[in-house]
């Protein structure tokens, strides 16, 4: 049977920790360099704390950095390339076990499409408050005391609109 510490991001308290010294370490699955790029700025910029986000183009490598590495959250890119959304969907729930997850979608307008004369791809992060969303999962993981949750998703498109 798992305890919960067979992973170096399975420890409730390193959770706990991670959100007492207003730090989070945030691994993102996108393969997109442009979407990396804003949501750093986007976290950078929030006053909830500290975030490292450590980006990875490919799910399976993220999969193995997380039994290697400490993360408290993996945010995942379900636009991302060469990968079927349902086996996405299904990979963020098998890894939700390890370290809360969450899902964006609505991010195809990260390839370089305009949003309009008076929209950028930042203005959705920031309405979305995706940093607002990472740290009101990561606490619930917390309160829980677990990180079996199901995956929280977070659409940008109802912000584009």
């Amino acid at each position: 049977m798992r305890t919960g510490t067979e992973y170096p991001s399975e420890a409730s308290a390193a959770i706990a920790a991670s959100l007492e010294d207003g730090r989070m370490r945030v691994l993102f699955v996108a393969d997109r360099a442009l979407l990396a790029v804003e949501i750093r700025i986007v976290l950078e910029k929030s006053p909830l704390g500290d975030f490292e986000l450590v980006v990875e183009d490919e799910l399976d490598r993220a999969a193995r950095r997380i039994h290697d590495e400490r993360f408290d959250l993996l945010l995942l890119d379900l636009a991302l390339a060469r990968t079927v959304r349902s086996q996405l969907v299904d990979r963020a729930s098998e890894l939700s076990t390890r370290l809360p997850v969450v899902a964006l979608s609505g991010t195809e307008a990260f390839g370089g499409s305009e949003l309009g004369p008076s929209r950028t791809q930042r203005d959705l992060l920031e309405e979305a408050d995706l940093a607002a969303v990472l740290h009101r999962t990561l606490r619930r993981a917390r309160r829980l005391g677990a990180v079996a949750l199901a995956p929280v998703f977070c659409r940008l498109e109802r912000f584009g609109a």
